[in-house]
């Protein structure tokens, strides 16, 4: 981690010009940005980027966007995971897929358009809408993107731990938290955390309201 909060790990052997086998993988929470470039054929990672403690996110990644050669690749595909408050598990069986419309009305913000990501480990649909200002932003940059809930990449990680899982997905000022039980989902929450002590507040009730042997 460098003096702006941020950190570049590249592959010494990478080679843009194999872009097209790789995806390219972004990560925007409320207060940091990511990304990852992933080799399909290979599973090798190539280029990892995190930068932390941004005051307006979408600007900062927005620049980033206009100065970073790896972010300008031609990629066989972009999928990101963004922050939203605009989103809701809905059990798969209940699930309906042409009442997209309806779920709008379960949403804080007017939103244009809804979209779902299934998660099948948990017999699940996540219905969501990007928060609006980011996602205008975030369009003009990756017009093709394949978008995500932000728990997205914590979810995924859980359904493949073997056993009893706890997640804790987090940044400078922020914690995606997940825990899964029996092969089932128990909890799952977006926190804004002020320091470590108030991390340790919500882990410690956790631990206790769901009975987690540490």
């Amino acid at each position: 981690m460098n003096n702006k909060n941020s950190l570049l790990l590249v592959d010494p052997e990478f080679d843009p010009q194999i872009a097209s086998d790789c995806t390219l993988l972004i990560r925007i929470t409320t207060d940091s940005y990511s990304y990852a470039i992933l080799n399909k054929k290979s599973t090798q990672l190539h280029v990892i980027f995190d930068h932390q403690e941004c005051e307006d996110v979408i600007a900062e990644f927005t620049i980033r966007h206009q100065t970073d050669p790896y972010l300008l690749l031609p990629f066989s595909e972009t999928k990101m995971s963004a922050y939203t408050g605009n989103s809701l598990f809905v059990p798969k069986d209940l699930f309906e897929s042409n009442q997209l419309e309806y779920y709008k009305n379960c949403f804080r913000d007017e939103v244009p358009a809804v979209y779902t990501n299934p998660v099948d480990s948990y017999a699940l649909q996540v219905v969501f809408a990007p928060e609006p200002y980011a996602e205008h932003k975030l369009d003009k940059l990756f017009p093709s993107v394949n978008k995500y809930e932000h728990t997205a990449p914590a979810l995924s990680l859980s359904a493949e731990l073997p056993g009893n899982a706890l997640v804790l997905d987090f940044t400078v000022s922020s914690c995606n938290i997940v825990f899964k039980k029996d092969e089932r989902l128990i909890f799952s929450k977006h926190l804004e955390i002020e320091d470590t002590g108030e991390l340790n507040y919500y882990l410690a009730l956790l631990l206790k309201e769901l009975a987690i042997q540490p």
